[in-house]
């Protein structure tokens, strides 16, 4: 009896073990361009708009038994070199190809908003589920549109929309949505009508910004971004953020290159969570 009693208490514990085990992600930043010489103003309120700043674009690999995902996935089109200096460039399809996965080995893509160098890219990945704010889809095949035409491209709009009526798009209903185990994400940072910001709920949680929080001066000085639809809401959510996080050091912001010397970095990799 006791030998049956013990057996059953080591195999709930495998069982267990084994849950958690399939709900941990490693986490990586995929470094895909720089864009030089911006404004700092654009990202931090208050900043000296003749002061500049270089700026990484990264599209974030979560890693679990089951799932291969990217938080964000940068951009590819021409057009966007034209105007733009444009540095240490990496093809987001390729990209994923350094952190030892092909384009369609990704099973999904959360976007966190529709600004050209964040969703631009996901149409190079033909297999990946899209999740996306139901309210920032709505708003930028609107109306939105008209407002921020420098920074969403129509014609990815149009894709998106055909992604969704081909069912390969999940709209997300608003703030704290779990949408795959150990993942949820949250509204309210205001960087453009519906953008989303994700919780990773490892052994410590870790926090994905995106641009609701571009640089680590956002989150350790608590200064909100430059460019926002509501700028006391998005202080407001970097806040929320570190609460969420536990400590402000597991809150990556979206586009500061201080992360590939926080972290250890080879080439385009840097290594958050093994």
């Amino acid at each position: 009896m006791f030998q049956r009693l013990l057996l059953g208490a080591v195999i709930s514990i495998i069982g267990c073990l084994g849950a958690n085990a399939d709900d941990r992600y490693s986490i990586h930043a995929i470094h895909v361009a720089t864009l030089n010489d911006l404004s700092l103003a654009r990202f931090i309120e208050g900043e000296d708009k003749e002061k500049k700043i270089d700026f990484a674009v990264y599209i974030w690999l979560l890693r679990s038994n089951e799932r291969n995902i990217l938080f964000d996935a940068g951009f590819y089109k021409d057009k966007w070199f034209h105007d733009r200096d444009i540095s240490n460039y990496v093809r987001p399809d390729k990209a994923v190809e350094l952190a030892g996965i092909t384009a369609d080995q990704v099973t999904d893509i959360v976007i966190s908003h529709v600004h050209w160098d964040h969703m631009e890219g996901t149409f190079l990945f033909p297999n990946a589920q899209l999740w996306i704010q139901r309210e920032e889809l709505e708003f930028y095949a609107g109306r939105g549109y008209q407002l921020e035409e420098q920074e969403v491209d129509v014609d990815e709009m149009v894709q998106l929309i055909r992604k969704n009526a081909a069912g390969m798009v999940k709209l997300i209903e608003g703030d704290n949505v779990e949408i795959i185990p150990g993942l949820k994400v949250y509204t309210g940072g205001k960087h453009t009508y519906g953008s989303q910001y994700l919780l990773i709920e490892n052994e410590q949680n870790w926090i994905l910004t995106s641009d609701n929080a571009y640089l680590y001066r956002n989150i350790e000085d608590q200064i909100p971004i430059g460019v926002a639809v509501d700028k006391k809401r998005n202080l407001a959510a970097i806040k929320r953020m570190i609460g969420l996080a536990g400590d402000q050091s597991r809150v990556l912001p979206g586009h500061d290159m201080e992360i590939r010397r926080r972290f250890p970095t080879s080439n385009n990799i840097t290594t958050i969570v093994e």
